[in-house]
């Protein structure tokens, strides 16, 4: 397949300042997912960097059509976050990418099929019966109690949400 007949990727990221994620999809195939860890750096400028360095090696690896970020609630709009979206901003510039943002809440209702999607388990649930092989990501029992470990993939699951929310709305727009 020549470059002109494949899908064009499409890049999901959830900027934070402790676990950070991304995800690629072209057109119904995911190509990357994965979780980037910022705890173990104190300083924020290497924090900031480490970020920037993980984002601009998945844009030179998949060079999206466009960038799709989550919009951060108001709590979670902290110094760091607002440059470390910054820095997304310059980056999907640099690359002539047009850069989209939607919240978590924006996520559900258009991700909403015929069933409500209340909270991120249920939105991982959801993405794990689309794509089976993210069911490893998600916790043995679902109790009421989120444990580290699905606390840790939650950012995962809403980049895949925010691809797939981005491209259900385009599908819509122009199909």
């Amino acid at each position: 397949m020549n470059d002109s007949n494949r899908p064009k990727a499409i890049m999901g990221v959830v900027p934070s300042r402790r676990v950070m994620a991304a995800a690629v999809m072209a057109g119904t195939e995911l190509q990357y997912c994965g979780v980037k860890s910022l705890r173990r750096y104190k300083e924020e400028g290497r924090k900031l960097l480490t970020a920037n360095r993980y984002l601009v090696g998945l844009v030179n690896l998949h060079k999206p059509e466009a960038i799709v970020l989550l919009k951060p609630s108001a709590q979670k709009a902290t110094s760091f976050n607002l440059q470390l979206i910054s820095h997304i901003k310059g980056m999907a510039d640099s690359h002539h990418c047009p850069l989209f943002c939607l919240s978590i809440k924006e996520i559900k209702t258009i991700l909403t099929e015929d069933r409500c999607l209340k909270n991120q388990r249920h939105l991982a649930e959801f993405l794990a019966g689309k794509f089976p092989e993210l069911g490893r990501y998600l916790p043995i029992n679902s109790e009421r109690v989120v444990r580290d470990k699905e606390k840790y993939y939650q950012p995962l699951f809403v980049a895949i949400g925010l691809v797939f929310s981005y491209l259900k709305l385009i599908s819509k727009d122009y199909g």
